[in-house]
């Protein structure tokens, strides 16, 4: 898990540049574009609000999964057998319908040193980072 913002950023901007070159693809859910756009919008600033949604969904190499029925149940199924919380299971749950191999975040959910041995379990359907 990264705590230091620079070290964050410097994650993501590999990771951005991996995806859009190709060498990796990458999916999330369309959760992801709900949560980042809320900031413009509370901001009430639809310049960004077109900014943000442009770019991302026309990302090269970037998959948008939806949240569909068998995501829902996967979710849930995730979220009572981890204890993890709504969009934290979603994402998972659309992770491994995907077919990812790697998970990244930054949620001390998935914190590797602090696992149960469900949580090891987890990580034994995708890889998390």
């Amino acid at each position: 898990m990264l705590k230091n913002t620079r070290a964050i950023i410097l994650c993501a901007i590999r990771y951005f540049k991996d995806i859009e070159s190709g060498r990796i693809r990458a999916s999330t859910s369309t959760l992801s574009l709900l949560e980042i756009l809320v900031q413009p919008y509370r901001l009430k600033n639809e310049s960004l609000v077109l900014k943000f949604y442009s770019l991302l969904t026309t990302y090269p190499n970037l998959i948008w999964i939806d949240l569909t029925l068998n995501i829902a149940d996967l979710a849930a199924r995730l979220r009572a057998e981890y204890n993890l919380k709504t969009p934290d299971s979603i994402q998972a749950a659309s992770a491994i319908a995907s077919g990812a191999s790697g998970f990244i975040c930054n949620d001390n959910i998935f914190k590797k040193n602090q696992k149960t041995q469900k949580q090891k379990t987890l990580d034994k359907k995708i890889e998390i980072h």
